[in-house]
C-alpha cells in the first residue's frame, strides 16, 4: 500500500486535485482563484453582504471590494441596496453566469456520483457525512491559519 492509498494520503491528493480543478475552472471563466472562491461563497448565501463575504473569505474589506469589482465587471454579480436597509449592500449572483460555473463542475460531480453509485444507501450517507466533516475541518483550519 502506497502512502497515497492511506486515508491521509488520499485526503492530501483530494485537496491537491481540488485546488487544481478550482484553478482551471477559474481560468476558464476568466477569473482568478480568489474571485471564484468568493463567487462560490456569495452563491451560497442569498443575503450575502460585502462584510459577510470578507468574514467568510478571510479577506480585508478593501480586497473584497476589488473582488466584487472584478466579479461585477465580468457579469457574475451585482451589488444592490438592501430594500429593508438602504445603507446595506447585497451581493446578487447572476443565475445565468452561475449556470456557466455549475456546467464547469458538472462532469467531475457526475463522475464522483457514478463512482459512488455502487455504495449502499447507508454507506453513501456515511461518506456524505465524512466529506462534510472534511469540508468543515478544512474551513476551520483555514480560519485558524488566517488568525495565526
Amino acid at each position: 500500500m502506497s502512502s497515497s492509498d492511506s486515508a491521509p494520503g488520499a485526503l492530501r491528493r483530494l485537496i491537491t486535485e481540488a485546488m487544481g480543478t478550482h484553478e482551471v475552472v477559474a481560468a476558464s471563466l476568466g477569473l482568478n482563484p480568489t474571485d471564484l472562491r468568493c463567487l462560490e461563497l456569495a452563491a451560497g448565501e442569498p443575503e450575502m453582504t460585502p462584510s459577510r463575504l470578507a468574514e467568510l473569505s478571510g479577506l480585508t474589506s478593501g480586497a473584497v471590494t476589488g473582488v466584487l469589482d472584478r466579479l461585477e465587471r465580468s457579469g457574475f454579480v451585482r451589488r444592490e441596496s438592501d430594500p429593508t436597509d438602504r445603507r446595506r449592500l447585497l451581493v446578487r449572483v447572476d443565475p445565468e453566469r452561475l449556470g456557466e460555473l455549475e456546467a464547469q463542475y458538472a462532469p467531475v460531480i457526475e463522475r464522483a456520483v457514478k463512482a459512488g453509485s455502487s455504495l449502499s444507501p447507508a454507506v453513501a450517507a456515511e461518506a456524505g457525512a465524512y466529506l462534510a466533516a472534511v469540508a468543515e475541518a478544512l474551513g476551520s483550519e483555514s480560519d485558524r491559519l488566517r488568525v495565526a
